[in-house]
């Protein structure tokens, strides 16, 4: 059995367009598609009876421990 290594295969220019296409524009265009649906239930989660608000910030320890006392 031959390495790939000492014949390496040639891509043709479909090929390296799909790669680009797959992991930048493909991607891209999913996750504009979902922000309406995000957006939505941000809203819905909001305007909902029973939900719990988020919680405070916690205090930063570097930050306390910074200032006198």
């Amino acid at each position: 059995m031959a390495l790939t290594v000492d014949h390496p295969v040639v891509q043709t220019a479909a090929a390296y367009t799909g790669v680009l296409l797959g992991f930048s524009v493909v991607p891209a265009a999913l996750t504009l598609l979902s922000l309406p649906a995000l957006r939505a239930y941000g809203r819905h989660r909001a305007t909902s009876p029973g939900t719990v608000p988020a919680p405070a910030a916690l205090p930063d320890p570097d930050l306390e421990a910074e200032s006198p006392r």
